[in-house]
């Protein structure tokens, strides 16, 4: 990265730091209570792991996604207090056993994981019971006020499978290449990979030197496969939106880095509506979801006083 734009990108996240600090870091207010700076960046920075995010990068990273992270917090603040006013009440048990699931899940049982993913995410562990508390509060009331509402007609089913082929139609076999980078190298490495395949370097011998997939002895060659029984739905859309011999741009996951190549294809067919019946009404439900979502949120933003801080860029 050119030294004179980060520095650019490093001023700019002190500025923003030096001038929500005249306003005692805040930055913004949901009626009688405050989002400070804090509270935005811890979020942005455990979210994004911007631990394993190059530190020339991060910059950049704070800028664009806080004020995203900033919404989503005005939304969860206005949603908490919806749970509020209707009187609900969660029982410390009931967190404490969700804590628990959390911790058997998604750290093997130890709670030694847990606290040293805590302190790289700067967050201490009566935060995070916190977090766990109204994660599920948040969880319950996007239940009874989206979900519960919602009713998936045959006839919309029928109708978004007409609107969306591409979304049904199944590959007979892709053949790819593929760069898997750890998150130890970061995506500084996967751009620089990336830069020297458009550059016309050979995709084979920079998988194998680079490369930490099962495939990297073959020089990235996957051989024909069918991508949904390998890869993520987003890798999935990807790979489908692939022309052959086009490299993909990076696509991140948990961390690591995958760069794809579509080498070859060996045909594709449209599924049967009755085949395709369940994927189709949950990609409505979906849809539905998102709409209700939207509307249930802006008629709890319509009720309540919100006045954002200037950040100033």
């Amino acid at each position: 990265m050119n030294k004179v734009f980060l520095f650019i990108l490093l001023f700019a996240v002190g500025m923003l730091r030096a001038e929500l600090q005249r306003f005692d870091g805040v930055v913004a207010y949901v009626d009688d209570k405050v989002i400070t700076m804090d509270t935005v960046l811890n979020e942005l920075r455990a979210s994004k792991q911007l631990w394993n995010t190059a530190p020339e990068l991060q910059a950049a990273e704070t800028i664009k996604y806080f004020p995203v992270f900033r919404d989503l917090l005005i939304e969860r603040m206005l949603i908490l207090k919806a749970y509020e006013a209707s009187g609900g009440t969660l029982p410390a048990e009931a967190v404490n056993e969700r804590i628990k699931q959390i911790i058997a899940d998604g750290y093997e049982g130890s709670e030694a994981k847990l606290h040293n993913e805590l302190r790289r995410a700067g967050l201490s562990y009566p935060e995070w019971q916190k977090q766990v508390r109204e994660n599920m509060i948040v969880q319950a009331m996007r239940h009874l006020q989206v979900e519960k509402k919602i009713h998936v007609s045959p006839k919309r089913i029928r109708e978004y499978y007409k609107a969306h082929p591409e979304q049904f139609t199944t590959s007979e076999g892709v053949q790819l290449q593929t760069i898997l980078l750890p998150p130890a190298q970061g995506r500084v490495a996967a751009e620089e990979v990336l830069h020297q395949l458009r550059e016309g370097a050979d995709f084979a011998e920079l998988a194998r030197q680079f490369s930490v997939d099962q495939y990297a002895a073959d020089g990235g060659d996957t051989g024909f496969i069918q991508p949904e029984e390998q890869f993520s739905p987003e890798a999935v859309a990807i790979i489908r939106n692939l022309k052959v011999g086009e490299l993909s741009d990076i696509f991140e996951v948990k961390g690591y880095c995958q760069i794809f190549r579509k080498v070859a294809n060996k045909g594709e067919k449209l599924r049967p509506l009755q085949e395709a019946w369940a994927d189709a009404e949950a990609a409505v439900h979906a849809e539905l979801a998102k709409e209700r979502y939207a509307r249930w949120i802006q008629s709890l933003r319509d009720n309540a006083h919100i006045r954002y801080v200037e950040l100033g860029f």
